[in-house]
């Protein structure tokens, strides 16, 4: 028997030692395939789709908001220009920012101020005018407080002297229908406030 299979190994030899060295290839070619198709364990691949109309619903809201520029200076350490995501609330930009000094005072500040573009934001030192954080107020009832007709509230609004509830609303109505203001000469366009008016809002007001 043993005789018989050499004479047949001996005979067909190189046919032999060809399909045994393709079977190799074979086998070596699948395994260099197949590895390229497996994901090592512990690697997290990010995949940021495109922002078309069919993929956007998919992307968070922050990835979908522009980039603005706000300038913040002041009580912090590190002041300057910052580019941030637009509506980052102010506690964010002053964490960016270093941090508050030992010396600021957060009395009329409102943290949860949300930020636009080309906005200045002073954070005050103790003993310094309130008027000078450049519409940041918390807008409580203050003599010296000072509130930003671009972000106030409907409340906050009534604060300033000449501004009752029905002249609150109108401006709350024109911001949602138009924008924000960007002269006083706009709110001559809300109805019931007219140029002495407006001059009494100047003083306790910003539009930044």
């Amino acid at each position: 028997m043993r005789e018989k299979l050499e004479s047949i190994f001996n005979k067909h030899k190189e046919i032999i030692i060809i399909i045994l060295i393709t079977v190799a290839i074979g086998i070596l070619l699948y395994k260099t395939y197949y590895s390229k198709l497996t994901v090592p364990k512990n690697v997290v691949i990010d995949i940021i789709p495109s922002q078309t109309e069919e993929t956007k619903k998919y992307v968070e809201p922050q990835q979908l908001r522009s980039l603005i520029m706000v300038h913040i200076a002041g009580e912090v350490r590190r002041p300057g220009v910052y580019k941030i995501v637009d509506a980052t609330r102010l506690v964010d930009l002053i964490k960016e920012a270093g941090g508050m000094t030992e010396k600021s005072d957060l009395t009329d500040i409102n943290l949860a101020m949300q930020l636009h573009d080309g906005q200045k934001i002073i954070i005050p030192s103790a003993g310094m005018i309130s008027s000078e954080t450049q519409g940041v107020s918390s807008g409580t009832k203050s003599s010296s407080a000072v509130i930003n007709i671009n972000q106030a509230t409907c409340e906050q609004l009534q604060d300033i002297p000449g501004i009752g509830k029905k002249y609150a609303e109108n401006i709350i109505k024109y911001r949602e229908a138009n924008g924000y203001f960007k002269s006083y000469d706009d709110l001559r366009k809300v109805k019931g406030i007219g140029k002495k008016r407006i001059e009494k809002i100047k003083e306790l007001s910003v539009l930044n």
